[in-house]
């Protein structure tokens, strides 16, 4: 199954917004990782700023989700109004039911086992940072999908959505966005996914098809393509469908 066409001005605007988005969450990865190049010394203020940074972006993401989706139903049926999605509700806090501070200490676990057994400085530092920089775009990508619900729901005119795709894209991503959904079908994430959403627009309801991925359900993040494990070198995922 193809992914449906769209008008061409509704294609420059999702190109635009994955440019921005993806803008975004480079900015603000970059910004955690030397955060915690420049502080970890104390853990408290590295939380501090990290958590800071991240939740920084999540508000620019929100704000970038709601005026692409009314740039895009402006281009779709002629009119659009900003929404006014409220950036405190998409931070980690509020998304994973976890308090950030909690989240964000978990790098220094991954800092702490590299010097236990007998890394080098610059070499847990490293690990820490990857560590964090995961979650940090986890964090952001919840703020998207979580962001783009919230708009599409209730809409007059929308009536599903897509997946879109930043290539190279992984297996499951690519199927998964040849697919069309319901509103109601949040889409599912894994660790460094940065697919986006389109809306679609029209007069039938979207009839979901599923991902013909198995879905896990994580207690902080919510469905997310099923992995192998989960772990700070992050997970192996599964490349077929599964019955």
């Amino acid at each position: 199954m193809s992914a449906p066409a769209f008008p061409r001005a509704a294609q420059r605007i999702e190109a635009a917004y994955r440019q921005q988005r993806l803008r975004i969450r480079s900015q603000v990865l970059a910004a955690v990782a030397a955060a915690w190049a420049r502080l970890h010394a104390d853990q408290q203020q590295t939380i501090q700023s990290v958590t800071g940074l991240v939740a920084a972006g999540q508000g620019a993401i929100a704000q970038l989700v709601d005026a692409y989706l009314t740039q895009s139903q402006i281009a779709q049926v002629g009119t659009g109004t900003l929404k006014g999605l409220d950036p405190a509700l998409y931070t980690t806090t509020v998304l994973r039911r976890i308090a950030a501070p909690v989240i964000y200490a978990r790098p220094f676990g991954a800092y702490g086992a590299f010097i236990a057994q007998g890394a080098d400085e610059a070499t847990a530092v490293r690990a820490a940072q990857a560590s964090a920089t995961k979650l940090a775009a986890t964090d952001m990508q919840l703020a998207q999908t979580h962001a783009a619900r919230d708009w599409m729901t209730g809409d007059a005119y929308i009536v599903g959505w897509r997946r879109t795709l930043n290539p190279p894209s992984c297996k499951l991503c690519t199927v998964a966005a040849s697919r069309t959904y319901r509103i109601s079908d949040l889409m599912p994430i894994h660790e460094h996914c940065d697919c986006g959403v389109a809306p679609l627009y029209g007069h039938e309801p979207v009839a979901s098809v599923g991902t013909t991925v198995r879905i896990d359900e994580d207690p902080e993040i919510g469905p997310r393509l099923m992995a192998d494990n989960w772990s700070n070198v992050g997970p192996r995922l599964i490349d077929k469908p599964l019955a």
